[in-house]
């Protein structure tokens, strides 16, 4: 099976909401993209399983979608984030156009730095069925 997606798995999607209560309807707080689409090669340069700590920097939502902007060495993304939440019929990939707005027209959107903060990941893979990070 093709892979859709590689990622750092967030290792307790819960604790996440918790810790960042989802302003919207649907939740995720699963994964930050390393890589969309990836070729064997992209998939070949992971670790699945492999823990890491990504930081936090802010948190930035608007009537839409609500998202964790982060660190994340690995990510092909410009603005490599967590998304916590959107509103029902919002695909999650609205958040790379809200990261966009932030930056261009920042009165657009609501911004909320975050200092100290950061989430336990797993390196990974997603292939349409299965999630696969071994030490998950």
């Amino acid at each position: 099976m093709p892979v859709i997606y590689t990622a750092y798995m967030v290792k307790d999607s819960a604790e996440l909401l918790v810790r960042f209560p989802p302003k919207h309807a649907v939740h995720y707080g699963h994964h930050c993209t390393i890589r969309f689409q990836p070729s064997r090669g992209d998939v070949a340069a992971i670790t699945p399983g492999l823990a890491t700590a990504l930081n936090v920097l802010a948190r930035i939502w608007d009537n839409k979608a609500d998202v964790l902007l982060v660190e994340a060495p690995k990510s092909t993304k410009t603005f490599p984030h967590i998304t916590i939440s959107t509103r029902a019929g919002t695909p999650p990939a609205y958040a790379d156009s809200l990261l966009e707005r932030a930056l261009h027209a920042p009165d657009t959107v609501q911004y909320m730095p975050v200092d100290g903060v950061t989430v336990d990941v797993l390196e990974g893979y997603f292939d349409g069925h299965d999630v696969v990070s071994p030490a998950s």
